[in-house]
């Protein structure tokens, strides 16, 4: 009934997909970044250590973003609608599973596997089933959606403290797993898969052609095409930018709270920090997105890049909270940004033909870059003892990587790609 309201109104209904895609993030991003509130809880539930049970953050983070690959695939299939609805299974199956694991194994198969999987999947549809719909207004749709990212990391670790101290580690994953559920099923009840599929009127919003239909293609031909992109210098140029505009981004969210006290920051400047960060990048990723519609994807990608690249080693400089403060706007500004035209960025570079497989193949790259940049800047800070080294050469790897970014996307313009 709501739906059929929804498609009814006086409203184009890709902005009805963009607010189910701000929710899928909303969950998505929300879930993964509470795991910090369980830390401490589990290690009281089971005899391993600290490390072992970080490990099922690596494990969730790992799963989340090579399961992308698949998961695109999936999503290429059988539509986003169908996707976000096996998705839900997979992440209420995950944490409900977790909520009644007895060994850490248990635990780690059920919510770092299973429900990393079901996360995977939402990663996919949140970040591609909006651009399919816009044209025009591609990039403000797409940074709204994924603004969710900032709305949960605000909204839910907390809510997942509260639930711990009243009800313990295990009520707490049940009843996220209920809470979750509910949102992602509405969520994919209002998902459409494209104008087509309900025959929506586009031509405000795709004034100069209809946009592309949602083609089931048959596998061999699917893996035909995605490999010729896969293989082009302009793809591989994309992968290679992400991984390296993405080191300083990791180095920062795991390192900003020991560097804010090494630095002899007041207490708590650190944690505040990321909750500023989460506030920047959700506003940031709706403006920013809006930009690019004007300015081009490419050079708003390359530009929200540069500022996270820039701002990682300029709180070296800092010896202050206002400065410190203000240069964590500025990295959140950037990381909204360059978070906001992900998809977007692609569907112009290699069309939104098999976007969700394409984009899923592409974002292998922050898997890498999520597992290994923190690692090594933890190793380098032991062995020099200081964040100086370790942040600038972070800014040095993200700068390059814009520059990646930007030579792929003026080699694909130019041959009209």
């Amino acid at each position: 009934m709501v739906r059929k309201r929804l498609l009814n109104a006086d409203v184009y209904y890709g902005w009805v997909v963009a607010t189910a895609g701000f929710g899928a993030a909303t969950v998505l991003f929300g879930l993964s970044f509470s795991f910090a509130v369980f830390l401490d809880p589990l290690l009281e539930a089971f005899p391993v250590g600290s490390g072992t049970v970080s490990l099922v953050f690596g494990v969730q983070t790992f799963v989340l973003y090579t399961g992308s690959v698949p998961g695109g695939t999936v999503v290429d299939t059988v539509g986003a609608r169908r996707s976000a609805l096996l998705a839900t299974v997979l992440v209420v199956g995950g944490l409900v599973g977790a909520s009644v694991a007895q060994r850490f194994v248990v635990l780690l198969g059920w919510y770092g596997v299973v429900t990393g999987l079901g996360m995977s999947l939402l990663y996919v549809v949140a970040y591609t089933a909006v651009p399919r719909w816009f044209d025009r207004h591609r990039g403000l749709a797409t940074g709204f959606a994924s603004s969710g990212l900032g709305i949960g990391l605000l909204v839910i670790p907390p809510v997942a403290a509260w639930l711990v101290e009243r009800l313990g580690w295990r009520g707490a994953y049940l009843w996220l797993g209920i809470g979750a559920g509910s949102v992602l099923l509405a969520a994919t009840y209002l998902l459409a898969d494209s104008p087509q599929e309900i025959g929506e009127n586009t031509e405000h919003e795709f004034p100069y052609g209809e946009p592309p239909a949602v083609t089931r293609t048959p596998l061999r031909e699917q893996v035909r095409a995605v490999s010729d992109i896969a293989t082009s210098r302009a793809f591989l140029g994309i992968l290679i930018g992400w991984l390296f505009v993405w080191t300083p981004l990791y180095v920062l969210m795991n390192h900003v709270v020991r560097f804010a006290t090494e630095a002899s920051l007041p207490t708590g400047t650190g944690v505040a920090a990321i909750s500023l960060i989460g506030v920047t990048t959700s506003l940031a990723r709706i403006g920013v997105g809006s930009a690019s519609d004007r300015l081009g994807r490419v050079r708003t990608f390359v530009v929200s890049a540069a500022l996270i690249a820039l701002a990682v080693p300029a709180l070296t400089l800092v010896d202050g909270r206002p400065v410190f403060f203000a240069l964590t706007v500025v990295f959140g500004i950037g990381y909204g940004g360059a978070g906001a035209l992900l998809s977007p960025l692609v569907a112009e570079l290699f069309g939104a033909e098999n976007l969700g497989t394409v984009f899923g193949l592409a974002s292998v790259a922050f898997a890498v870059s999520g597992l290994s940049a923190p690692v090594l800047a933890g190793l380098l800070f032991e062995t020099v003892g200081s964040y100086t080294p370790v942040f600038w050469a972070a800014g040095a790897v993200g700068l390059l990587g814009a520059g990646l970014v930007w030579s792929a996307g003026a080699a694909t313009i130019r041959r009209g790609g």
